[in-house]
Formats: structure tokens, sequence, C-alpha cells
């Protein structure tokens, strides 16, 4: 039994890490694609200008 038990908290404990770890991948790779959006707004808004004159 004793066995089993430990084993479980061990697949736990793999479990949450590896969560942890997509976690962080998934919000850095939002926080690059907002970053991305932004300069694709402002280079429309550029581009709008130009046309504009």
């Amino acid at each position: 039994m004793w066995k089993l038990t430990k084993e479980y908290w061990k697949d736990m404990w793999v479990l949450l890490w590896s969560k942890t770890t997509v976690d962080e991948i998934i919000l850095a790779k939002a926080s690059d694609i907002k970053d991305k959006a932004a300069k694709l707004r402002a280079k429309a808004k550029a581009v709008k200008q130009a046309l504009k004159k």
C-alpha cells in the first residue's frame, strides 16, 4: 500500500509541475501576441495617416 501511495504522490507532483511550465509558456506567448498586435495597430495607424496626406 505504501508503494502505491508513494507513486500516486510522485505522479501528482509531476503533473503539477508540468502544468505550471505549460501555463508559463502560454502566458509568455500571450504577452508576445499582445505586443505584436500593438505594434501592428501602430503601423496601421501610420499607414492610414500617410494615405490621408
